[in-house]
């Protein structure tokens, strides 16, 4: 079991599918190792165009999260998660960026289903984010 190295409290597991699009590799590996040791299914892209191949030919159920960096080269995470929608319209969207000044410019535009996290995060922040928005809790801005 992985315990928040800050109060040493369980990190909440899950079950559900999440598909990683990072096109920074180190990035990419700390989320999905995270998710995969609290028992989610992950399905990982390096851009939208591999993600949106992925998620076409993803035959085993829904995908219930997407987690996306903001800014990728040819097409950014509100672009993919917009062409997401209409084959996963329960999608749930955590869009992440290390760009300070992305929050505010994000915040004004998410959605009942979307939410964001700033770079970098601890696993207790991606932990409990994840968990925050596949149970349907109001999305906040961590940062």
């Amino acid at each position: 079991m992985w315990y928040d190295s800050e109060s040493a409290e369980p990190l909440p597991k899950g079950n559900e599918t999440a598909l990683i699009v990072e096109d920074e590799v180190s990035v990419r590996r700390f989320i999905t190792h995270v998710l995969c040791e609290l028992g989610y299914e992950v399905l990982e892209a390096s851009n939208g165009e591999e993600a949106l191949h992925l998620a076409q030919g993803y035959r085993a159920g829904p995908i219930h999260l997407l987690i996306t960096d903001m800014v990728m080269p040819q097409m950014g995470g509100r672009e993919l998660a917009d062409k997401l929608k209409p084959s996963y319209p329960g999608i749930k969207s955590i869009f992440v960026s290390g760009y300070t000044e992305n929050i505010a410019i994000y915040s004004r535009n998410l959605k009942a289903d979307e939410s964001f996290l700033q770079k970098p995060f601890s696993q207790r922040a991606m932990a409990f984010k994840v968990r925050q928005m596949l149970d349907g809790g109001s999305p906040q801005l961590i940062g």
